[in-house]
């Protein structure tokens, strides 16, 4: 016998209301979290319209479901290469407001086939569109990776380099911080916390017009947030440690010395001003001691006298 619509109908008490919606919001996170790639949301409108149907949730609590879920599943999308590029590219053009290019392309040129020769070498050599370096025209010691193979390095970084050795290490950390996707991981992760924060506050306020729009911002926001993490703070500890890794095992398939790198870290607390490299690159002693346990056994080429002449070449024009 197939029941009426009005005869399934009932009034469902206030507590029993909220631990369904609440369940209900519960499963679809947990299904959402499972999956990596996943369009749900026919299934979530079914689920949302049978309980709507039945008197568990009323109508604006079955918008305010779908409304968090769609979120949800929105900071679970990977982001494409072609994505990864257009954020870094934003993320740059807001450090080049703080930091500007240097007119040099003699310099430029030099920088960009050093590190488009030490990028071969990474794990992921080749992004969405190449990898792009450009020497910012300032004194303060600091060099950035924004997602999608934007390397940013400062005059004032390149002076502190003893030789085309360091400059390479300085280069080949950043290269594996874009590699490694260390930008982009930050920003995704952040996208996934906001998300839930709108799920958690649905769930209980079953409103969240005011979260959903900081959500449609929270993306647009990262950008900011990311370029002003890059330029202030850098990336955490362990983020860093493994880009030195990275950047050693970079200098070694190519056959740069490893030691100016060890003196470079050494430096660093020395000629901290609070700013910059110096300061966003903090533990240098655990740096300094991955950097070394790499260095063990291994026997550099020769710096020769090609690399001693354009690297003074390019000293030179700062």
């Amino acid at each position: 016998m197939q029941l009426s619509k009005t005869q399934t109908h009932f009034q469902s008490p206030p507590a029993l209301k909220s631990l369904v919606l609440t369940s209900l919001v519960l499963v679809l996170v947990s299904f959402i979290s499972s999956c990596k790639t996943l369009d749900i949301s026919e299934f979530t409108q079914a689920a949302t319209n049978i309980a709507q149907e039945q008197g568990f949730i009323s109508r604006d609590q079955a918008q305010s479901i779908n409304r968090s879920t769609s979120a949800a599943t929105k900071a679970m999308e990977e982001i494409t290469p072609r994505q990864e590029y257009y954020i870094g590219r934003a993320v740059s053009a807001q450090i080049l407001q703080q930091f500007p290019a240097h007119p040099d392309k003699t310099l430029n040129l030099y920088v960009n086939q050093l590190g488009q020769s030490l990028a071969r070498f990474s794990t992921r050599p080749q992004t969405f569109k190449g990898y792009r370096f450009l020497v910012l025209d300032s004194e303060i010691p600091n060099a950035f990776a924004a997602p999608g193979g934007f390397i940013l390095i400062t005059s004032g970084m390149i002076k502190r380099c003893e030789n085309e050795d360091a400059l390479a290490a300085v280069l080949a950390h950043e290269i594996t911080h874009a590699a490694l996707q260390h930008g982009l991981k930050s920003i995704k992760q952040q996208r996934l916390n906001d998300a839930l924060a709108v799920l958690a506050d649905e769930a209980i306020q079953h409103s969240g017009n005011q979260k959903l729009l900081e959500l449609t911002k929270a993306f647009d926001g990262m950008v900011s947030e990311l370029a002003f993490e890059l330029v202030n703070k850098g990336y955490s500890r362990d983020l860093e440690i493994e880009a030195d890794y990275g950047s050693g095992v970079i200098l070694k398939t190519v056959g740069y010395q490893l030691l100016p790198y060890q003196s470079l870290l050494i430096e660093m607390p020395k000629q901290s001003t609070g700013t910059g490299f110096f300061r966003s690159h903090p533990h240098h002693r655990e740096r300094l001691s991955t950097i070394r346990d790499l260095a063990q056994g291994f026997q550099p080429k020769q710096t020769n006298g090609l690399r001693t002449k354009r690297f003074a070449k390019a000293i030179a024009r700062l």
